[in-house]
């Protein structure tokens, strides 16, 4: 798997368009440096950290995992912990956001 280097910083998270929609009113966040991943995981990638692939359209590996709920992932994540001795998580909604 590939990471990227995002440097910390602040930004202005929320409703940016003032329509109410599903979003908080808008605000200041800031974060710390972290990296993020560079692709999707693939299902070749996933499958070898978790041995299964329960991708419903199976590529040859290079396509993106899907069909994977939110436990499958933290399952993931913890098997990769330990595979690595890292600490990997998935990204917060505001570096996501700050990420796009």
């Amino acid at each position: 798997m590939e990471f990227i280097f995002v440097k910390g910083g602040c930004y202005q998270m929320g409703d940016t368009f003032s329509d109410g929609y599903a979003e908080k009113i808008l605000h200041e966040v800031c974060l710390d440096d972290f990296y993020i991943g560079k692709y999707e995981v693939t299902q070749r990638e996933y499958q070898r950290i978790s041995g299964d692939n329960p991708s419903g359209f199976k590529k040859r590996g290079k396509y993106p995992v899907e069909m994977v709920s939110w436990h499958e992932v933290q399952e993931f994540i913890k098997q990769m912990n330990i595979k690595t001795s890292q600490n990997f998580r998935l990204p917060t909604e505001a570096e996501w956001e700050y990420t796009a």
